[in-house]
């Protein structure tokens, strides 16, 4: 069963107010009964137009399943809450209902200080810190390889005899077969194999999309064409070639300029918000550090 996030506000408010209303009003449609509760029409309709987002009404309304777990999970939350409900006196109870009211009520006032924020214009600012380190937003030489794999496990049940070894594949490369022509006849990466061993993939120094000995051997070769001799991973042995190579480039502001303003619209917000909370620090002149280690101790 999905299980909805209904959430504090589910339990402590929308259920106290479809929870208070013992049976639905006479001539309305009972959609859900159950556990000494009926809900009607108007008790479903009250609690999605008050906190169910659009987003919410149309995943819920889905599929047949995600509309009975909703009902499941929201009429039941009633009974339950109803049960609940005979807690509220108890000390502890009402210490925890204080702390989470405190963090309910905090976390509404810095929606309400982030949605004031005036923004500036960030476009000098932007372009400040794109030209003051332009080598920041380089991208590194990038090369795509192709490789021929020899599977140097044999799975149970196939054949131990190997067509072709990797000395011979070497052999046959320093005679001027085409590497391409060989990956696909010999290669048992079966995804690569028909493209002639080609990797449809741009690769890094250190950007981790390879095995690192297979890495080491692509960034070891010089020319576009270059092969390697053979190179041992745990996926086997790989003669690896060098299709082609991007130089490092730095890339132009005007291709990074709305990251930049996003970043700095980030940075800037969350000043805002440290600077809300640091208004409501206490003066550290006043603090006093051994009176309070005594109240903790």
């Amino acid at each position: 069963m999905t299980k909805w996030c209904l959430g504090l506000f589910f339990t402590l408010a929308s259920a106290a107010v479809i929870a208070a209303q013992s049976a639905p009003e006479n001539g309305a449609a009972v959609v859900s009964r159950g556990g000494g509760l009926e809900m009607s029409l108007a008790d479903y309709r009250a609690y999605a137009d008050d906190w169910l987002t659009p987003a919410n009404r149309k995943r819920i309304l889905s599929s047949e399943e995600t509309l009975k777990d909703f009902a499941l999970d929201l009429h039941s939350e009633q009974v339950l809450w109803r049960e609940a409900s005979r807690l509220a006196d108890d000390p502890e109870v009402q210490k925890e209902l204080q702390r989470a009211r405190q963090r309910v009520l905090v976390a509404e006032l810095f929606k309400r200080v982030e949605a004031g924020v005036q923004f500036p214009d960030f476009e000098p600012l932007a372009r400040e810190r794109y030209d003051a380190n332009p080598q920041a937003f380089r991208y590194p030489e990038q090369r795509q390889a192709a490789h021929i794999l020899l599977n140097d496990v044999v799975r149970r049940g196939e054949d131990c005899s190997r067509a072709i070894t990797a000395d011979a594949l070497m052999e046959r490369l320093k005679q001027g077969e085409d590497f391409m022509a060989l990956a696909r006849a010999y290669s048992d990466d079966k995804k690569t194999a028909s493209a002639g061993g080609v990797i449809d993939i741009w690769v890094t120094r250190g950007g981790g999309r390879v095995v690192g000995p297979f890495e080491d051997a692509l960034f070891a070769l010089t020319a576009v064409g270059d092969y390697s001799k053979p190179v041992h991973t745990r996926y086997g042995t790989h003669i690896v070639r060098l299709v082609e190579r991007k130089d490092p480039t730095v890339v132009p502001y005007e291709e990074v300029r709305d990251k930049l303003i996003v970043q700095l619209r980030d940075e800037y917000l969350a000043s805002q918000l440290t600077a809300k909370r640091s208004q409501a620090y206490p003066d550290l002149r006043t603090l006093d550090l051994e009176a309070l280690r005594k109240a903790l101790e």
